[in-house]
């Protein structure tokens, strides 16, 4: 199981996640990757029509979240339309879709209901230019479903066994500020112990784009830390050799000016 949040405010959309993995008899490990990145580009008679990356969030079985992202990043990478269809994200979703189906359905017959995986899958459609976000889902009878979440601004959207945790902390009122810190307290709530590890992140551009962002979740601003799931990517370049173009921030601080008119910052995971 798994925490994965998204939300859509003022225009713009956001998935977020733990990265705990969850195995057999309450075994963990926090080195899963739950928010990630898919290049796409379509094309007609060889002439690209548009091209970008989605953007995914799984909850519930690694595996086939996994194995889904791995079989559709070769077969989208360049996808070709035929005739005169107008292509939609809502096309290309019901395409993946597809996949997704294919792979629950051999992977529970294996494994029964470690097999099943919540899927968030997002883009920019190319006809309207707005970013559209679709949820896969396995229920218990083994029957799968598509809808279109986050369709409101404002709006959220949680799966996992967080889920009403993370729930009882925000509303679709919440600033963007507070979605952060909610996700974090969930992740410290010992009594939710399948929901753990670092927070990571992603946002849709203003284009066809989906970017990621490590997390710094240091309270001290001397010695930042930036996470991006299981690795610390100023500690891995601390070498000198190579350095990380990921962009990084630090949702947890607010800043504020006191009495005076001096700028403070308030560490916002600490907020009862």
């Amino acid at each position: 199981m798994t925490l994965c949040l998204a939300w859509r405010s003022k225009g713009q959309v956001t998935f977020a996640s733990d990265s705990r993995l969850t195995f057999n008899k309450g075994n963990y490990s926090d080195v899963g990757i739950k928010v990630t990145s898919i290049p796409y580009k379509i094309t007609r008679n060889k002439v690209t029509i548009v091209e970008g990356q989605l953007g995914l969030c799984f909850a519930k079985s690694a595996l086939n979240s996994y194995i889904l992202k791995e079989a559709i990043s070769d077969v989208i990478k360049e996808l070709q339309i035929t005739g005169d269809q107008i292509p939609t994200m809502a096309i290309l979703a019901e395409f993946i879709f597809q996949a997704y189906k294919s792979i629950s359905f051999q992977l529970c017959q294996a494994m029964g209901e470690a097999g099943r995986a919540s899927i968030l899958i997002g883009g920019r459609c190319f006809s309207t230019g707005e970013v559209e976000v679709y949820s896969f889902e396995t229920n218990i009878d083994n029957q799968y479903s598509l809808k279109v979440v986050l369709d409101d601004d404002p709006s959220i959207y949680a799966m996992g066994s967080g889920k009403e945790a993370v729930e009882a902390l925000i509303d679709i009122h919440s600033s963007h500020e507070e979605f952060y810190p909610a996700l974090k307290r969930v992740i410290q709530d010992e009594k939710i112990p399948e929901v753990g590890g670092h927070i990571q992140s992603g946002t849709f551009g203003p284009n066809f784009d989906f970017n990621i962002v490590g997390i710094n979740n240091s309270p001290d601003m001397l010695a930042p830390s930036v996470w991006r799931g299981p690795l610390d990517c100023l500690q891995l370049y601390s070498n000198g050799i190579y350095e990380t173009s990921l962009p990084f921030m630090n949702p947890f601080y607010k800043m504020y000016f006191d009495d005076s008119g001096k700028p403070n910052f308030m560490w916002l995971s600490e907020k009862p």
